[in-house]
């Protein structure tokens, strides 16, 4: 079989050499040509520096060559396939080792012979050279530009730009930063003002251009992507900060005056600085009187957005509660608060007071597959974070490999820098979660941290011991109520880290009785117990959690109050 690969690094059509739709009818015309059946892989919008891991189609490719569905190679130039010398020896090896042929533009070339390998090595390296060559280009025009006030990357709340890609304010949205600006020379904290803000129901940035919010945990320092668009103190405290809005433009820590683009005066901005400094919060918000064990681990299944503790003297609370239901999002209707002390009692007695949890997770099987792919995952995305700048520059040139040297006003051009930005991040990002995946999975097949963890517990340890040992074994707990005529029923779904396996708890209102119903890997051989499944969990936690058996009740978990463990 003809694996036909096409690429192409913008959304337009540089010419017909280059477009996908005639990479495409190059590659059929020629397996038609070989009388050969085909398959065609096509990654549109992006570059060709990109790692395999970032590229879909071209990692699809790779496997298939691997598995020698795909016998027989073509692209129309090796520039398709790569400007990066590291993939293009991947390729190459790939091939050999498959003993696969490769046809660019339909020619046969061979690359068990040393001299085609060093000239088709070479090119790579004049290819990978052209691509650096444009994104420094692209550095210095986004930098000439930024001095004569033009407008990168995503622009401020409060302005837009002209024809000519000039800074200018935005009509209404001006009158907001105005009125934000105003509330807070009066003494109102960034908190505030976002309430404000979202009773008088003023658009967010984010609502305008469709995006989510994503901020981290305090807890866990996991990133939590909200969907909701509302206003956030965070979000009002950025505004507060740029110094943009006082005339000052920061361009790569280098002061640009725009003077024109002023709505307050730079006494006004220190003014506003001093005071945000003195009301300073910290990332989790108000300093916390009370200590919560399970904050950032446990999520609403209803609404997907995270549990949370809430203690008030006012009306004795004492409960975790779904912040989907608080103020500013209130979009919870399902939910229900549950008590911290019983819960969190119950997460200590099955974690490590019951030995059951630790003989059963010893009992599972090591998943060899998870670490081999997740090795795999890191040794792709290594390549890409060597350095920051190192990655920018691969990030420009996802967009830029092809382009001319007037392309400072190509709006396409500017948004896809913006969108290669977010996957440099994006990358770094998956490489702590990948790296952080296989050390507990590499961890002497899990089963040394989990056993040092549950042997070495002491429940005397204190609230921050005790709450780094559960995040050790917790990855996350599911949430789920079924208000019923009398009482009502939770249902706890317990993801343990480094293991695949979920297990399931039902309890009522009391929270005294947790009974184990069953697991990821087994489905409830009774009625009795799929039904229980069926009824109380979400359907589509029954499709993800696929469950296929009860667990032996040597699991279940009962308190009581005289056991009750508390932090404060």
């Amino acid at each position: 079989m003809v694996g036909i690969y096409c690429r192409i690094s913008g959304d337009k059509e540089e010419g017909k050499d280059t477009s996908i739709e005639y990479q495409e009818e190059r590659g059929v015309a020629f397996a038609n040509k070989m009388k050969m059946q085909y398959e065609v892989y096509k990654d549109i919008n992006v570059s060709g520096k990109a790692e395999i891991i970032a590229r879909d189609e071209f990692y699809r490719f790779i496997g298939d060559i691997k598995n020698k569905k795909i016998t027989n190679v073509f692209a129309v130039h090796q520039d398709r396939i790569e400007r990066n010398p590291d993939t293009w020896r991947y390729f190459v090896s790939t091939l050999l080792n498959a003993g696969a042929k490769w046809y660019p533009d339909g020619i046969f070339y061979d690359l068990d012979s040393t001299t085609n390998r060093a000239m088709a090595n070479l090119l790579s390296i004049f290819n990978e050279m052209h691509s650096d060559k444009t994104s420094d280009a692209v550095k210095v025009a986004f930098y000439r530009n930024a001095l004569k006030g033009k407008v990168h990357g995503i622009r401020a709340y409060g302005f837009t730009k002209d024809a000519n890609g000039y800074y200018i304010q935005e009509p209404e949205e001006i009158e907001v930063v105005k009125k934000i600006f105003k509330w807070s020379l009066e003494g109102n904290g960034a908190y505030s003002i976002a309430k404000k803000l979202n009773k008088l129901n003023i658009p967010t940035r984010f609502a305008k251009l469709g995006k989510n919010v994503v901020t981290t945990d305090a807890s866990t320092g996991k990133k939590i992507e909200h969907k909701n668009k509302v206003w956030w103190g965070s979000t009002v405290h950025g505004i507060l900060k740029k110094k943009l809005y006082a005339g000052i433009h920061v361009w790569n820590k280098e002061e640009i005056p725009l003077p024109h683009l002023a709505i307050i005066s730079l006494e006004q901005y220190s003014a506003i600085q001093k005071n945000l400094t003195k009301n300073k919060r910290t990332k989790s918000g108000k300093t916390p009187i009370y200590k919560y064990l399970l904050n950032g681990i446990i999520f609403c299944a209803e609404c997907g957005h995270m549990y949370k503790g809430k203690r008030r003297l006012s009306d004795r609370r004492n409960q975790y509660i779904c912040s989907g239901k608080q103020a500013p999002l209130h979009v919870c209707k399902g939910s229900k608060g549950f008590n911290i002390p019983r819960f969190e009692t119950f997460i200590i007695k099955h974690l490590f007071l019951s030995k059951d949890l630790q003989q059963y997770l010893n009992n599972i099987e090591v998943d060899t597959v998870e670490i081999d792919t997740l090795t795999f995952k890191k040794n792709e995305l290594i390549k890409k974070i060597k350095s920051v700048e190192k990655i920018e520059t691969k990030a420009f040139n996802y967009l830029f490999g092809d382009a001319e040297d007037d392309f400072a006003e190509d709006e396409r051009l500017k948004a896809k820098y913006r969108e290669a930005k977010d996957r440099v991040v994006k990358f770094k990002e998956s490489l702590e979660h990948v790296e952080a995946q296989l050390v507990i999975q590499n961890d002497n097949n899990r089963l040394n941290r989990v056993n040092h963890v549950i042997d070495g517990f002491d429940v005397s340890s204190g609230f921050d011991a005790i709450k780094k040992a559960v995040q050790q074994l917790i990855e996350r707990i599911d949430v789920s109520y079924k208000p019923l005529e009398r009482n009502g029923r939770f249902l706890f779904v317990i993801k343990y880290k480094g293991f695949n396996e979920t297990i399931s708890f039902l309890s009522n209102l009391q929270l005294l009785n947790y009974v184990c119903i069953a697991n990821v890997k087994q489905f409830p051989s009774d009625e009795f117990g799929l039904e229980m499944v069926e009824e109380y969990m979400p359907s589509r936690a029954l499709f993800s959690y696929k469950l296929k058996g009860l667990i032996k009740d040597e699991l279940d978990v009962s308190i009581n109050d005289s056991e009750l463990i508390t932090f404060d």
